[in-house]
Order: structure tokens, then C-alpha cells, then sequence
């Protein structure tokens, strides 16, 4: 698992081989809301390359996270469903570090489990 400081390089790497530049406060905002997911990471990254096809600024950033919150409450349903318990404890910790409420999951997992 990368810390911060090697995350950033990795996503600036990454940025940088899509043809593509990011912000600096963009690239902080990234690696607080999405961590070390590197398969998460990939996938915005490529899709804010591909969307934007300029640099990659703060509100950028945040409309991608958003969209991938969304996605990541069906994981987590779905980690849930399928008795993975360190998995989905894993996903739930971090949609929290990433500012989703507890009451909004709880709702979430409720709507798809009923």
C-alpha cells in the first residue's frame, strides 16, 4: 500500500503518461478522498484524462469522487451480501474517511438489501 507522499508521485506519473496535468490542490483532494485504491485511482484518473482533457482542477476532482461514492455503496452491498466481512469493512471505512455519512450508507445498504 503507497503513503501519500508516494501516491501523489504515482498519480502525477500516471497524469503525466495520460498526456494529461493535474493541479496541485486537485492532486491532494485525490489522494485524501480515494487513497490507495489504486484500481479506483486508475479508473478516475482515465476518466478525467478522457472528460476533461485539460488540467485537472479541484472541482474536477470533486465531481469524479462523488460519482465514485456513489459506485462504491453498491461494492460495499455487494461485499456485504456476499459475507466479506474485513472486505466490506474495509470499503465502509473508507467512504466514511472520504465524508459519506453514516446515516446515508445506512440508508443506502437498507435500500438494497430490502
Amino acid at each position: 500500500m503507497l503513503k501519500a507522499p508516494e501516491l501523489r508521485k504515482w498519480v502525477t506519473n500516471h497524469i503525466i503518461a495520460e498526456g494529461c496535468k493535474i493541479s496541485l490542490p486537485a492532486l491532494n483532494l485525490l489522494v485524501r478522498l480515494i487513497g490507495s485504491n489504486l484500481w479506483v485511482m486508475t479508473s478516475d484518473l482515465t476518466n478525467a484524462t478522457y472528460a476533461y482533457g485539460r488540467q485537472i482542477e479541484e472541482k474536477d476532482v470533486k465531481a469524479l469522487v462523488s460519482y465514485t461514492q456513489q459506485n462504491n455503496v453498491f461494492d460495499l452491498v455487494d461485499t456485504i451480501m456476499e459475507f466479506k466481512g474485513a472486505e466490506s469493512q474495509t470499503l465502509l471505512q473508507q467512504m466514511m474517511d472520504q465524508g459519506a455519512a453514516a446515516t446515508y450508507l445506512l440508508s443506502m445498504i437498507y435500500r438494497q438489501c430490502v
